[in-house]
């Protein structure tokens, strides 16, 4: 073989593997930035009932209860959840059902949570108790959007 078909096939050939190296990394980059959306767009759905249990926040808490506020956001949970779990691979998605069910818990009526769980009796121990709880439970779900 000549030296200049040795340089037109190493031409040719190392132009493929950069066309292939630019593609799959192109590739990685649109598909973390695709993931990293979802992961604050999911984030995002939490943010006022974060507010709420974390007493780092200074909101107004009279008269509400983890399980009402709770409750109230479910569907917007539910719905946030359901689109994000397809940016998740099928093990993260088992996983993250199960963080998902220790974060809702098993008493259900009419099909949706109670989030009983968190319920207190007055007492401060048991409320910053189940304060505790939430935010753990609640950072759990969470902790499967984590920027990439």
């Amino acid at each position: 073989m000549s030296i200049e078909c040795t340089t037109i096939l190493g031409t040719f050939v190392g132009g493929i593997i950069g066309w292939a190296a630019g593609y799959f990394n192109a590739k990685v980059v649109i598909d973390t930035q695709k993931f990293n959306n979802a992961a604050t767009n999911f984030k995002s759905a939490f943010v006022d009932e974060i507010r709420f249990i974390d007493d780092f926040y200074s909101i107004d808490r009279s008269g509400r209860d983890i399980p009402n506020i709770l409750r109230n956001a479910i569907d917007k949970h539910e719905k946030a959840l359901a689109i994000f779990i397809c940016h998740l691979s099928s093990i993260q998605r088992r996983a993250i059902k199960e963080a998902w069910q220790n974060y809702t818990g098993e008493d259900k009526h009419l099909g949706k949570p109670t989030f009983r769980q968190y319920s207190h009796d007055g007492t401060s121990n048991r409320i910053k108790h189940n304060v505790k709880l939430a935010l753990k439970n609640l950072n759990a779900v969470l902790e499967f959007a984590k920027h990439k």
